[in-house]
């Protein structure tokens, strides 16, 4: 890839290189098919090359794309924070100002999403050449008789078909602050205050509208930077940017960040009869259809007195005047398998088990927490409900701590189903 003075990516040239190179590889491979070899295949020995070469360069554009969404992000955060500056600024200064930094920062983006696009084609073109090669070197052997199997080498140095995350955390952050100069501006011109965004917590109970997709790995990137564009990546437990402010730290990401270290682990038991009528509800989408699992975060599986959450999920029809909602309680582990007892209760016993789980509860919310709990116990009586699937993910989220009940983007991926 290579660049023009005025810092725009030339990718059109890069991918006519690749072009060039993908016919010296058909070359290579029309004079490997009659050849033998005692160690590894020559074609092999050369896609092996070139594969490494595709690595490379992918590695030192996406560090270079990184540096200077680092430069774009310390910018757009002195900006958010710099509240003197922006009341000395009249409103439409300081909306000229964000608007500057959006267009560049939506640069920024376009850079990455046409690197990805290079990413995915070099790829797809290896690959076919791999899989041309295993076809028509079929009967060749290696020194170990093995057969030649170039398509495994593709998958082994290339096994993603998306870019990097770490650009994602950064491209969240730099939207991120923009929104909170925006905000400031607002503020300012109503002569209002301004607030930090509070320590984002799960609520108990919420409503909203979902709608699900398949997404295909090569689109991960443009979907992920499309969500940090329209809602901040949320991490639990973490409070501020996940880029670093030092103007100094100029080190890139090693490895793949928000899958790596930032991505939630989530773990869910699902609960059912014998028969599944519980799923076999949710799957017609029967008016009042419920669903009742048992869900912890993290790659640790909680013991004792750790907590876990017990959801029941209530679908509503359109016509219903309600929506479909998800009610969660706290319980501590040891008393799971009490709630799964089919033994009937009474109200005390939840009360209790609330209270052990979370002892400082208002009186409301305890009875409300209490009133859910109960009814999650009777569900799992009347239905001889038990475990009967468990599934394994991580997920990145992009939303706002301020509210749960805005935009939510939701992104799981590694899902396992046992």
């Amino acid at each position: 890839m290579s660049y023009t003075e005025n810092g725009t990516t030339d990718f059109v040239a890069t991918l006519d290189a690749n072009r060039v190179q993908q016919e010296m590889l058909q070359k290579h491979l029309s004079k490997a098919v009659s050849s033998s070899s005692h160690g590894a295949h020559p074609f092999a020995t050369t896609l092996k090359g070139e594969l490494h070469r595709v690595t490379r360069f992918v590695k030192d554009q996406q560090e270079g794309l990184e540096r200077s969404a680092k430069a774009l992000f310390l910018r757009a955060h002195a900006l958010a924070t710099a509240t003197g500056t922006m009341q000395q600024m009249s409103v439409q200064e300081s909306y000229d100002i964000v608007h500057y930094h959006k267009r560049s920062t939506r640069k920024a983006v376009d850079d990455c999403l046409a690197l990805q696009v290079f990413f995915t084609k070099s790829r797809a073109m290896l690959l076919e050449n791999a899989s041309t090669a295993d076809k028509k070197l079929s009967k060749d052997r290696n020194c170990f008789g093995q057969a030649v199997n170039c398509s495994s080498l593709v998958h082994e140095i290339l096994p993603k078909a998306h870019l990097n995350s770490s650009l994602v955390c950064i491209i969240s952050d730099i939207y991120h602050a923009l929104r909170h100069a925006e905000e400031q501006i607002k503020n300012n011109a109503n002569g209002g205050g301004d607030g930090d965004a509070p320590l984002w917590q799960s609520p108990s109970s919420f409503q909203r509208d979902t709608t699900k997709y398949w997404v295909k790995d090569q689109n991960l990137t443009k979907l992920m930077m499309t969500c940090a564009m329209e809602a901040p990546l949320l991490v639990y437990g973490k409070k501020g940017p996940l880029t670093s402010t030092d103007p100094r730290d100029g080190k890139v990401s090693d490895g793949d960040k928000l899958w790596d270290s930032l991505a939630t682990r989530i773990t869910s038991i699902y609960f059912d009869s014998h028969d599944m009528s519980l799923y076999k509800e949710r799957l017609a989408r029967a008016e009042g259809a419920q669903l009742l699992r048992a869900r912890w975060y993290g790659t640790t599986i909680p013991t004792g007195d750790k907590i876990i959450f017990v959801e029941l999920k209530t679908h509503h029809e359109k016509w219903v005047a309600q929506k479909s909602v998800k009610e969660r309680a706290s319980i501590q582990e040891r008393d799971m398998l009490t709630f799964l007892l089919p033994v009937p209760w009474k109200r005390e016993d939840a009360e209790q088990m609330i209270i052990r789980a979370k002892p400082n509860m208002k009186a409301e919310e305890l009875a409300k927490a209490t009133g859910l709990l109960l009814r999650m116990h009777n569900l799992v009586v009347n239905h001889q409900l038990t475990a009967c699937i468990r599934s394994v993910y991580d997920r990145a989220a992009f939303q706002s701590s301020k509210s749960n009940g805005e935009l939510s983007c939701l992104v799981g991926r590694k899902v396992q189903i046992y």
